[in-house]
């Protein structure tokens, strides 16, 4: 399912990627995510609506309860577009390039949700005050 999402350029003649209820082209898509780079919340909204079912598969994949996936989910999307400007000169033009990235960071992120979990649950870890 989620390598079909991130094809789906490829598979559509048209060059129009739907995502969710939002359907994007590469013109639109540039224009977003120039706009996540300059911080507007229109385009940060239109980005997560875009991508959140690809981001949500990725957070459900590591978790079996809804709300902790929701939770990764909006953590990921805080660094999505905290960090778009490091990604944007390279994938501003490639859906497939961006999807990439965002799995990855839903990954990175759900990895260091379950670290910091993991730490917070066990008795034993010390904990430092400072």
């Amino acid at each position: 399912m989620i390598l079909s999402i991130a094809n789906r350029k490829s598979n559509n003649k048209s060059g129009i990627v739907k995502n969710g209820d939002l359907r994007l082209s590469p013109e639109k898509f540039a224009l977003y995510i120039s706009g996540c780079v300059q911080n507007k919340r229109k385009s940060q909204r239109k980005i997560y609506k875009a991508f959140y079912q690809h981001a949500m598969i990725v957070c459900a994949y590591y978790t079996s309860r809804h709300e902790e996936a929701v939770e990764m989910l909006n953590e990921g999307f805080l660094k999505i577009f905290s960090q778009v400007i490091k990604c944007s000169p390279i994938c501003v033009n490639d859906i497939a390039l961006f999807s990439g990235w965002l799995r990855k960071v839903m990954l990175d992120t759900a990895i260091d949700h379950f670290e910091s979990n993991k730490q917070s649950n066990n008795p034993r870890s010390p904990k430092v005050c400072v």
